[in-house]
């Protein structure tokens, strides 16, 4: 098992725990991982935490694959759904309600 923090962030030094006097800290929280899932994270930190004595540690990972660039790939429509007035009108409320949705997110 890797301690990820470390492994990204090797000159840093930080700590998870103080008291409240600052004259004690250490690093108490870890996020260990795996060699292979280690290599997977893209981010490590350590944040503030409200209500805690202790920091938070963040980690982003994504996955190689993801970063490939897509192939082209092949779409076919059965255009009779163009006639079907039920698909039509479903197609169409769906398509005001994702953009609501992405709206809301802007």
């Amino acid at each position: 098992m890797q301690d990820v923090w470390r492994e990204l962030n090797l000159k840093k030094k930080q700590f998870t725990w103080r008291d409240k006097a600052y004259k004690v800290q250490c690093r108490l929280d870890y996020f260990l991982a795996s060699p292979n899932h280690a290599n997977l994270a893209k981010e490590c930190s350590i944040v503030h935490a409200p209500g805690s004595d202790h920091c938070a540690v963040k980690l982003f990972i994504q996955s190689d694959s993801l970063n490939k660039k897509a192939e082209l790939g092949f779409w076919k429509l059965n255009s009779s759904l163009l006639e079907d007035e039920e698909y039509i009108s479903e197609f169409k409320a769906n398509i005001k309600l994702k953009t609501t949705e992405i709206n809301t997110y802007i």
